[in-house]
C-alpha cells in the first residue's frame, strides 16, 4: 500500500515538473509573455480552428521604434524595463480573449480572434494611443514615441504573415 502511494505521489511530482517544464518554455522570461515557440503553435491552430469554423482572426504586429538606440544611450538594462513596461501595457490593453506575444527582440505579436479588420485597427488606435500618452509624461528613457510600427494582418492575410517588408513609422492593413 506503501509502495503504491508512494508511486502515485512521484508520478504525480514528475507529471507536475514536465508541465512547468513545458510552460515556461513558452513564457518569455523577460517579459511573461507567451513567447514565439507558443505563437508559432498558437497561430497554426487558431488559423486552423477559423477555417474549420468560417471565423474571423486578426493578427497585430508590433515593432518598437529606435530600441538599439535605446540600448546604446541608456543600456540594456533601460530596455529591458521599457520592453517590460511595454508587454504589460500590451497585456492590459487587449481583451481577455486575445493573446499578447513577444514575437522577437522588440517585436510583439497580438492574436485577435473573433476580430475583423475595423476592430483590429481599434486595437492599433488603442495600443498607440496608450503608448503616446506615456510618451507624452517625462521619464527616465526621455520623451519618445517608441511604438512607431504597427501592422494588422486580417483574416486572409494571417498565414502569410508578417515577411513582407514594412514601411517605417506606419500602420498597415493586409486584407
Amino acid at each position: 500500500m506503501f509502495l503504491a502511494v508512494a508511486g502515485a505521489i512521484a508520478t504525480s511530482l514528475i507529471v507536475g515538473t514536465l508541465f512547468n517544464y513545458r510552460r515556461a518554455s513558452r513564457i518569455d522570461p523577460l517579459t511573461g509573455l507567451r513567447n514565439r515557440m507558443d505563437f508559432s503553435e498558437t497561430l497554426a491552430r487558431e488559423v486552423e480552428r477559423s477555417r474549420r469554423h468560417a471565423r474571423l482572426l486578426s493578427l497585430v504586429i508590433l515593432d518598437l521604434d529606435h530600441f538599439k538606440r535605446i540600448n546604446d544611450q541608456f543600456k540594456h538594462a533601460a530596455g529591458d524595463d521599457l520592453l517590460c513596461a511595454v508587454a504589460s501595457e500590451l497585456d492590459r490593453t487587449v481583451r481577455k480573449t486575445d493573446s499578447v506575444y513577444r514575437y522577437g527582440g522588440e517585436e510583439f505579436a497580438i492574436l485577435l480572434p473573433e476580430t475583423n479588420n475595423e476592430s483590429a485597427r481599434v486595437v492599433i488606435d488603442r495600443v498607440r494611443e496608450r503608448f503616446a500618452a506615456q510618451a507624452a509624461r517625462p521619464r527616465a528613457l526621455g520623451n519618445r514615441d517608441v511604438l512607431g510600427r504597427g501592422r494588422h494582418v486580417g483574416s486572409r492575410g494571417v498565414d502569410r504573415l508578417a515577411h513582407r517588408p514594412r514601411r517605417r513609422g506606419h500602420v498597415r492593413s493586409q486584407e
